[in-house]
């Protein structure tokens, strides 16, 4: 889980960087960062929950900006 690995620290460019590598599957990582938090609480959690979940969300955001600023066509054009 590379999100989980993440420290507070973590810049902007770190997370564009990860969401660039993992490309269509920064949903499922997304979920799967998510599902792993939950399923793991603990006592120390409360502050590590909030690190996950604003680099998730911060995640998240970067591939739906980059989706929405670089859409697939409807129409593929091939030349023959």
């Amino acid at each position: 889980m590379r999100i989980l690995n993440l420290s507070g620290e973590t810049k902007e460019t770190a997370l564009k960087r990860l969401v660039n590598q993992v490309g269509d599957g920064t949903f499922l990582l997304v979920l799967h960062t998510f599902a792993d938090k939950e399923a793991s609480r603990g006592i120390l959690s409360i502050q590590i929950d909030e690190i996950v979940e604003n680099h998730c969300f911060a995640s998240w955001n970067y591939l739906m900006k980059k989706i929405l600023s670089h859409p697939l066509p409807f129409i593929k054009l091939t030349r023959t």
